[in-house]
């Protein structure tokens, strides 16, 4: 029965169908941060504040047919309500940008796919891809450290904390036997 039950929400949701609460929810929303640039000006206003040279950038380059970039909706509208209300959190712009407009930026604007999320520098180039968890605390992780996460940015382990590490492995197993 729970099966049947996915199946319908997974159909309704792919086929747009209004009867889906979580679809209608997700159309009815309005971005407040992470905003999606449609318009002349933005885009302007956009470019001028990625190359200020003053911060690093979170871009995320989407395509409204894509699927997968559907699927991050419900979690970039928790990133964008998250956002909103810590507002002073935010060290440098956030926005989204369709398939539509990608030419008209410029700064990077060559993903390599869909969804394409990146951190640009303060000079508008490429800093990193995002390669995290696609859920809103991956997001905020990925923005708080500038474009690091996960063990690719973190502390690096040298061959003596490895050593150390598989010795209290088997001094913890040893202690779970007696």
């Amino acid at each position: 029965m729970g099966c049947l039950i996915s199946l319908k929400v997974i159909y309704r949701r792919m086929t747009n169908d209004p009867t889906d609460p979580m679809q209608q929810q997700e159309d009815d929303y309005t971005f407040k941060v992470l905003k999606e640039l449609t318009t002349k000006d933005a885009i302007a206003d956009f470019n001028k504040k990625a190359k200020s040279g003053k911060s690093n950038t979170f871009v995320i380059y989407f395509a409204h047919w894509c699927p997968h970039c559907n699927a991050l909706t419900p979690e970039l509208i928790k990133l964008d309500k998250f956002l909103y209300e810590n507002k002073d959190k935010l060290n440098g712009p956030v926005a989204r940008v369709s398939d539509e407009h990608i030419a008209e930026l410029e700064v990077f604007n060559e993903p390599n796919g869909f969804p394409t999320i990146v951190i640009l520098d303060e000079n508008g180039e490429k800093k990193e891809d995002f390669n995290g968890s696609r859920t809103m605390y991956g997001f905020l992780t990925f923005l708080k450290n500038n474009g690091v996460y996960g063990m690719s940015g973190g502390r690096k382990h040298n061959k003596k904390s490895r050593k150390h590490n598989k010795k209290s492995r088997k001094h913890n197993k040893k202690s779970q036997k007696n």
